[in-house]
């Protein structure tokens, strides 16, 4: 539940430190637009040049990062303000005590913490308008048999390793999965797949199925 900070009679302003990271800074710009008040997207530069965010207009309330530099940011910034930003950290928190709420995803679980909150998936920009929009934009995927699985490929992070033998396996248990159903399979890779491991996987697929490329116009 979110209120307003005490003693204030206005809607607080939310600013979202975010870098590179398409999913981390979508993670935090949905998480702003569900809080309902007015927000502001701000970049932070690289870590070899940081440079501290311009304060224009209202200073902010709050504050939502998503990596330690941002964490560190906002730490800095609180010392430059009239009186300090609550601030919210979404994934791993490395260091909880910097933080005033640390969001967790199931991904990312850590032991419980009086400023932790857990839920079971990352925060999603995908609203149900969206997913009427593309019902109607891929109508191809209708005629695939049901039951329909869909599988996010992944790849190396810091958590684990991808090769092709790896993607290959991936692969052969997918088709077996669909294959035992009479089903199809609707595959989405990522930026992380990368082009060997996500061929390699795609030769062992034999079911019916779809697949969207990471980078692919269509």
């Amino acid at each position: 539940t979110l209120t307003r900070l005490p003693g204030m009679s206005r809607s607080p302003n939310i600013l979202v430190l975010h870098g590179e990271n398409v999913g981390d800074r979508n993670q935090a710009e949905t998480l702003a637009k569900l809080m309902g008040w007015p927000y502001r997207m701000e970049r932070l530069q690289p870590p070899r040049r940081p440079r501290m965010p311009k304060i224009t207009g209202a200073e902010p309330d709050a504050v939502i990062v998503v990596t330690m530099q941002g964490t560190r940011m906002a730490l800095r910034m609180n010392k430059q303000l009239s009186r300090p930003m609550k601030i919210i950290k979404l994934g791993v928190a490395d260091d909880i005590e910097s933080a005033d709420l640390n969001i967790v995803s199931g991904k990312d679980w850590k032991p419980p913490h009086g400023k932790t909150v857990y839920q079971q998936l990352p925060f999603s920009m995908v609203d149900q308008d969206k997913l009427n929009r593309a019902r109607s934009d891929f109508p191809q995927l209708q005629t695939l048999p049901q039951p329909r699985i869909a599988a996010l490929i992944g790849g190396t992070n810091r958590y684990f390793q991808w090769d092709v033998e790896t993607a290959r396996t991936l692969g052969q248990r997918l088709n077996a999965a669909a294959k035992a159903l009479n089903g199809s399979l609707l595959l989405t890779t990522s930026y992380r797949t990368g082009d060997e491991c996500a061929n390699a996987l795609l030769a062992e697929i034999k079911v019916p199925h779809a697949c969207y490329r990471w980078g692919d116009d269509g």
